[in-house]
């Protein structure tokens, strides 16, 4: 497992690297394996926990306290603002200025991540910039930035939104005055004045440059590609936005960050689609849901509670369509049943007249002594005539029960899963109305039952049909039922030629596989024919 995650990584890298567009499916593969990039990240910060409980150094136990506050400010909220405060306890004791300082801007940060932008203000007000160090000074100035950049996004449109824009620029200023000039931090930032000065084209450059420095599975690779994706957004390129959305995605996963945005968005923009895809959309969404109550954070869940509607709204509709649809298969199904009926009653009726012949061909023989010999033939003929038809009013009979069964249960199925729908829905239980809603795979015990039905029913209605389907083969390509009298898939396959469904896409949907394999095993089965050319219309007139 941990060999093939590392084979797509390389994989991913590579593409990335080569300046490829990313595919939906390279997300939800990256998606499909969350779990194990969380059990990685845990790994991570219990390396660290155990060398800081093994060492009695204060400044190493300084370093190793800010590293776990590290791993944790984009992964659990409580847990890195517990490690916030323990080191600023820590720092004080030492004697540490410096670190103590640092745990108050990283407190500041996880504030303003949380919405309590007054507190986290109030934190960084608390510190003299002459106090802080030149290894300090980006922390400090990014956060302030990053604090009034925030506060302007939920002013706009007020009187207070300006002036928060200012601020928010003039620590911009101050933070690239102190980064490294030429480093991916540093293009990184220099972008985003350029994208708050409306120079998109120049931002797409720098971005470009601070890219090539950085892998994905780093933090600032998340943001960004999705400053590109917001560039591409100003400049109405839609394929890029899409593209770079999807990678500050999957970087999101593969950190893992679960202070995330980029899922989210995605899950947006594809409600918003020219062609709607609001089954995964409403995944996504829910993943990003899983993320944002891991991490804690009661402003990002907040923000994902009002895009919901909108999603289970749509996803609410296709499903209304779909339930119309199962609508008219079960009227089809009972003008079925009653036409069944109908035979049923024709084959009864049918069966009273040759009792009754069968009566007068006794009476008829006591009459006739002279031809007591022919009569006896002819009765014989007759009585053996009889007993099949016997035999096969009674396979019908079968049939048909064995039908209106299937057909009742089902009904009874589909009422349930109307009522249940209704019921999430009105409850607004997303979750649950999306375990229940994913319609397009019969479980596994739904498809052993109706492919038992199918071949009890089919059987009974043609009981010599494998005898006769072994005889167009060759002797060692014969097929034998399974275990409890099953047919396995070829036989199923001809079993609906034989009913009179020759188009291999309908046998597909019929038996839950796709066309190509259906059309696989014909030809398999066909080469193995006595007379191929043939072989359908003898399987027919079986």
């Amino acid at each position: 497992m941990r060999r093939s995650i590392i084979l797509f990584l390389l994989f991913l890298t590579a593409a990335i690297a080569k300046g490829e567009t990313v595919s939906i499916d390279s997300l939800d593969k990256v998606l499909a394996k969350r779990d194990h990039y969380v059990r990685l990240k845990e790994q991570t910060i219990e390396r660290l926990k155990s060398k800081l409980a093994k060492t009695t150094i204060p400044t190493e136990r300084l370093k190793h306290l800010n590293s776990v506050y590290e791993e944790y400010s984009t992964f659990r909220f409580d847990s890195a603002m517990a490690y916030a405060d323990k080191l600023h306890g820590e720092a004080r004791r030492a004697g540490s200025t410096d670190y103590a300082n640092l745990a108050i801007i990283h407190k500041a940060d996880m504030l303003t991540t949380a919405g309590l932008f007054h507190e986290a203000l109030g934190c960084l007000g608390s510190i003299s910039r002459e106090e802080i160090p030149d290894w300090i000074l980006p922390d400090y100035y990014m956060v302030y930035e990053w604090c009034y950049g925030v506060l302007a996004e939920y002013a706009e449109g007020t009187a207070y939104s300006e002036g928060y824009h200012a601020k928010e620029n003039v620590y911009l200023d101050s933070l690239i005055s102190v980064l490294q000039e030429g480093t991916a931090s540093w293009y990184y930032m220099k972008a985003e004045q350029e994208i708050k000065r409306n120079d998109h084209c120049k931002a797409l450059e720098l971005y470009e440059k601070a890219l090539s420095g950085v892998a994905v599975y780093e933090r600032l690779y998340a943001q960004i590609t999705f400053g590109m994706a917001s560039a591409a957004t100003a400049l109405g390129d839609k394929k890029m936005r899409r593209d770079y959305i999807v990678r500050a995605a999957i970087s999101d996963q593969i950190c893992p960050l679960k202070e995330n945005l980029a899922l989210q968005t995605l899950a947006l923009d594809m409600v918003n689609d020219e062609t709607p895809d609001y089954e995964r959309a409403n995944m996504y969404l829910d993943y990003s849901l899983d993320d944002a109550i891991f991490f804690g954070n009661r402003l990002r869940l907040l923000e994902i509670s009002r895009k919901i509607p909108s999603i289970v709204n749509n996803y609410e509709r296709q499903l209304v369509e779909r339930n119309r649809q199962r609508g008219y298969v079960i009227m089809a199904v009972g003008v079925m049943a009653v036409l069944l009926l109908v035979v049923a009653a024709l084959l009864f009726v049918d069966h009273k007249r040759v009792k009754k012949s069968r009566l007068a061909l006794t009476v008829a023989n006591e009459s006739l002594r002279v031809a007591m010999e022919k009569a006896e033939r002819t009765n014989a003929s007759l009585d053996s005539a009889n007993k099949e038809l016997l035999l096969m009013t009674r396979q019908r009979e079968s049939v048909i029960s064995m039908f209106m069964e299937l057909t009742a249960a089902y009904i009874a199925k589909l009422t349930h899963f109307q009522t249940t729908v209704q019921r999430k829905v009105k409850a607004n239980q997303v979750a649950d109305l999306m375990k229940l809603a994913n319609p397009s795979r019969m479980t596994e015990a739904e498809a052993k039952e109706f492919f038992n039905n199918f071949d009890k029913a089919f059987l009974l209605a043609f009981p010599d049909f494998i005898e006769k389907f072994n005889a167009l083969l060759q002797p060692e390509s014969r097929i034998s039922l399974g275990m409890g009298g099953a047919m396995n898939l070829d036989l199923r396959i001809f079993a609906l030629v034989r009913l009179g469904i020759n188009d291999s896409a309908k046998i597909a949907v019929l038996l839950n596989y796709s066309t190509q394999t259906i059309y696989n095993h014909r030809s398999m089965v066909k080469a193995k024919a006595i007379r191929k050319e043939t072989f359908d219309e003898d399987v027919m007139n079986l």
